[in-house]
């Protein structure tokens, strides 16, 4: 594995930008969806959050780069980040970074880290830690399986998670209450590992596919119409 992320030109089909991580090499790599931020993650099990900036230079557009923080080594387990050919390992965005900017990244013992920034300034720019824990009181439960996948839905109400026990939670998400966030319920547990959980990309889409390294899955109804546009 690299370890850096290539930024590539479409314009001239070159590399515009690297964004070096210093660590082992890159295992995924995460873009908000102003394109301001990429988290990356190392296969040692870390994240580090990169801000982006651009400008308008002789060869066009032009990208750079400024390290804003690596996180703990320890927050992302390491069976997900380093099982690349049959496991996936993701971290998400929250859609609407002018609401709230929130990363959601996959944790140990059934638990999901939220990094937000800690103020409104860029200059060395800290992360607050914030944790959700995958169980709620007689209710759906990732148990003490680690998380490799997170994924929220294209509105933002919702945050799907994966464990590497291949069962799929659905959060009901709020952003002004980001750490009160509890499980709503338990889609499936496919018994494999999975490599990837997407939503559907509109805003009233009601489904996920979740694939593993052999199979894919959908979930058409994961949650009501009514329950998505209330």
């Amino acid at each position: 594995m690299e370890p850096d992320v290539s930024i590539i030109s479409i314009e001239s089909n070159s590399v515009d930008q690297k964004i070096s991580t210093a660590n082992l090499g890159v295992r995924n790599f995460s873009l908000s969806s102003d394109s301001k931020y990429i988290a990356v993650i190392d296969i040692d099990g870390s994240i580090s959050i990169h801000s982006i900036s651009y400008s308008t230079g002789v060869d066009g557009l032009r990208i750079s780069q400024r390290d804003l923080v690596s996180v703990n080594s320890n927050i992302i387990p390491k069976e997900a980040t380093r099982s690349a050919g049959e496991v996936g390992c993701k971290a998400a965005w929250y859609p609407f970074p002018s609401e709230k900017l929130l990363l959601a990244v996959p944790s140990a013992k059934g638990s999901v880290v939220l990094l937000t920034p800690s103020s409104a300034s860029t200059a060395d720019r800290k992360w607050d830690e914030n944790f959700l824990l995958g169980s709620s009181e007689g209710g759906p439960s990732h148990h003490e399986h680690d998380i490799n996948l997170t994924q929220f839905s294209p509105n933002g109400k919702f945050l799907a998670t994966a464990d590497m026990s291949g069962a799929v939670l659905l959060w009901e998400f709020d952003i002004t209450t980001p750490t009160a966030t509890t499980p709503l319920l338990s889609l499936t547990s496919i018994t494999n590992p999975l490599h990837d959980l997407v939503w559907g990309q509109l805003s009233t889409d009601n489904y996920l596919i979740a694939t593993t390294s052999n199979d894919w899955y959908q979930f058409p109804d994961a949650v009501s119409y009514t329950h998505l546009r209330a």
